[in-house]
Formats: structure tokens, sequence, C-alpha cells
């Protein structure tokens, strides 16, 4: 008997379906308990002498509903506008998981010194200090999960302000250190492998400081970019729905 390529078609789509319901149904799901607890600290100071540093410290916790942030930012600027130079400390967490199935996490530390941008405009110096310590943790919604990440430091050389960044990713649950950064890290695009419900925790410590006489713009800055996604399975039922309109092509072809 001949194959009915109507027949066919509808045989394609009816297996691809099945297998994206199966797999969708066995370890599939949301970030639904996500969890936050940030503490930061920052002060600035230009030498200006027109008073001491402004300074701030601030902790903050709990779960995250779609999206959850944290900012601490501290600035000393000697006057508004592009005749002023300023000293600056900020930090910041956000986290985000309006689409069910992804979520994305960014921790930054920026501090620094920035002489006016004009010709002639304020350079007296200045000094900032800056520290942020995040944990993040969730519960992995799947068996596996593509991962991306990537750690940006930006230190310019020769350079008063120095600092530390220290990203620490961890399957609590299984007692296992998936990730440890402390320097530069282009982006890196990669599987999580666990079980449904394991607890992952990240960890990032980010720290700042220097003092900067008159002189170009000087800074530590460094950001942690990272992304969880479950993975799509319409992808695997397509890919399975392939090799069976393959075979049966074939089939065909030798009727």
């Amino acid at each position: 008997m001949k194959f009915n390529s109507a027949r066919g078609l509808l045989l394609c789509i009816v297996l691809s379906a099945s297998v994206s319901v199966a797999w969708a149904g066995e370890g599939a799901g949301a970030f639904d308990s996500t969890w936050i607890s940030t503490c930061g600290s920052g002060s600035a100071n230009v030498f200006d002498g027109g008073g001491p540093h402004v300074s701030e410290y601030a902790c903050g916790s709990g779960s995250i509903d779609q999206a959850s942030g944290f900012i601490i930012s501290q600035s000393d600027f000697t006057q508004p506008g592009s005749g002023g130079a300023g000293a600056i400390a900020s930090g910041g967490v956000d986290v985000s998981n309006f689409i069910d199935d992804l979520l994305g996490i960014r921790v930054d530390l920026l501090t620094g010194y920035f002489p006016s941008f004009s010709p002639g405009g304020d350079n007296p110096g200045g000094t900032a200090e800056g520290e942020l310590l995040s944990i993040i943790e969730f519960e992995m919604p799947a068996d596996t999960l593509e991962w991306e990440y990537r750690l940006d430091i930006d230190n310019l050389q020769p350079n008063p302000f120095t600092g530390s960044t220290s990203i620490v990713v961890e399957n609590v649950t299984q007692s296992q250190t998936l990730l440890e950064l402390d320097s530069e890290t282009p982006n890196v695009a990669t599987i999580l492998r666990g079980a449904q419900g394991d607890l992952i925790r990240i960890t990032s410590q980010m720290m700042g400081q220097g003092s900067m006489g008159p002189g170009s713009q000087k800074i530590y800055a460094s950001e942690f970019r990272t992304q969880f996604t479950v993975p799509e399975p319409r992808a695997l039922g397509m890919f399975i729905a392939g090799l069976a309109c393959t075979f049966l092509r074939r089939r065909r072809r030798l009727s």
C-alpha cells in the first residue's frame, strides 16, 4: 500500500503534539519559588571642601513575584551640569521572570571618580567606596535548564580604584558547586542539569574603592548577568516528528 501524503502529514503533526505534551508534563514548569536577600553600602565625596562623605547602608530580602530589584547609590558632585566633577558608588540587583519559563538576573557595582567633561571644568579629585552582597535562590522547575552567564569587569589601568568580585553558583540540594567566577568571563551558553525541585543558590560579592586626586576618570565596575530557561518542549517534538516524516517518505519511495 502506498503512503498517502495527507495522512503522513497528519501523523507528523499528531506525533509532534503528543511528544510536546508528554515532555511538558514531566519536569517542565515555571520559576515560581524564587527568593532574594541583598545588602549594600556606598559612600562618595569630591574634594571641593563643600562637605563630608555622603553615605548609605541598606538591606532587603523577600520572595520574587515577576520582578524584584535592589539599588544603592550615592553621588557627590561639585556642581550640576557638565561643569561638575563627581564621585559615585552605586550597585544593584535585578531579578525578573515576566515569562514563566525564563529567569533573568543582573548584579552590578560601580565606584569611581569622574572629572568635568568640559574644558576648564571642575577636577578636584574624589573618593568613593561601595560593597554589594546578594543571595538569590530558586527551585529548578525542570530537570534540565538552558543556562547563559557572563561577568564584565572594567578597571582602567593604571588605576587607584581597586576591587574584587566573586560569583558562586551552587546546587544546594545536591551539595554541588556549579560555578565560581572572580575575573572577566565572556558569554557562556551551557546546560544546567539536576532534578526538578533542586534548590539553586547564586551568591554575589562585589567591592570597589579608591581615592583620586585631580586627573582623569578612574573606576572599578563589575556586572554579572545570567539567565535560566526551561527548554522548549515543542523543539523536541518537532525533531522526533521530523525523523518520523523522513522514515515515512523513504518508505513511500520504496513502495
